[in-house]
């Protein structure tokens, strides 16, 4: 009986569990209050004592700190498994669908931006998130470098700034949701107009592109 008394006791102490339980309940809470979230309602989400969120975390803030790293960790995942054969099209096409996708699955990475712009990113410059986005800048850059020798040698395009427009064009429509569907008459929440929504972005982006390789075979690209 002791022992198996001892063995509850070490499982649930496991640091592991225990972190990542905290981290799931702070996720919920922020997401749903921001950053006036309490420690104990978090501790009260995790079934845990709330000294165990200072012992882990030390603090609400390095536990903010802890989930909004979380969050870019995840959101890299998208951005991961290219190849370096994949043209600038199925490349850009292909991120569009893998964002919205876990936009949608994930909507609390989308409240924990929102909220943490709104502290105009106190707490993110503290945190090593630049480098999440190193593997899929170099994609791009790569992806640019063969669409350029081929057809837009003035350099139009840079990777960071077309990465902004991708992310932009998926990540509106999830953040401002509430408000267009009101705006449009229209419940924006739903997968069809998911599914339409992706289907205009990548159009849009292919377009862009085309009209690139259309101006520079008539000799306009200077011109923009």
């Amino acid at each position: 009986m002791a022992q198996t008394l001892n063995a509850k006791k070490r499982k649930t102490r496991n640091p592991r569990q225990s972190q990542t339980r905290i981290l799931r309940a702070a996720e919920k809470l922020f997401s749903e209050r921001g950053f006036d979230a309490g420690v104990d309602d978090i501790a009260e989400r995790a079934g845990l004592n709330k000294r165990m969120i200072y012992h882990y975390f030390k603090s609400k803030q390095g536990l903010w700190n802890a989930v909004l790293l979380h969050q870019y960790q995840k959101a890299q995942l998208p951005e991961l498994g290219f190849s370096t054969e994949d043209d600038l099209v199925t490349l850009i096409e292909t991120l569009v669908d893998r964002y919205f996708r876990f936009l949608a699955a994930d909507p609390c990475f989308v409240r924990l931006l929102m909220f943490e712009n709104l502290r105009r990113g106190k707490s993110i410059k503290a945190i090593p998130v630049a480098k999440t986005k190193v593997p899929i800048l170099q994609t791009l850059s790569t992806a640019l470098k063969t669409f350029e020798k081929r057809c837009a040698p003035d350099n139009l395009l840079m990777a960071d700034q077309l990465l902004i427009d991708i992310i932009a064009l998926c990540f509106f429509f999830f953040s401002n949701q509430s408000t267009l569907s009101a705006v449009l008459g229209e419940d924006l929440s739903g997968e069809y107009h998911m599914e339409q929504r992706i289907k205009h972005v990548k159009t849009l982006l292919r377009y862009a592109l085309s009209e690139i390789l259309r101006s520079q075979a008539q000799g306009l690209v200077s011109l923009f």
